[in-house]
């Protein structure tokens, strides 16, 4: 069965899209991930990478999609 060259450049998109989704969705697991690990770094971590606790509370505090 022959493609036509359309189908073909439709299947290719929705392949492009579903991956920008993925790649998205991967980023934001990251980022979750990440401020949930700093949230529970002791004082004298947060010291040795130079933040403060206010600072990890801001961090903490941001939606998953915002960077």
């Amino acid at each position: 069965m022959e493609r036509s060259i359309f189908s073909m450049i439709s299947y290719s998109r929705s392949v492009s899209v579903a991956g920008s989704i993925l790649g998205t969705l991967n980023t934001w697991y990251d980022r979750v991930q990440e401020r949930r690990r700093l949230n529970e770094l002791e004082p004298h971590m947060l010291k040795d990478i130079g933040l403060q606790s206010w600072q990890i509370r801001e961090i903490a505090a941001k939606p998953f999609w915002r960077a």
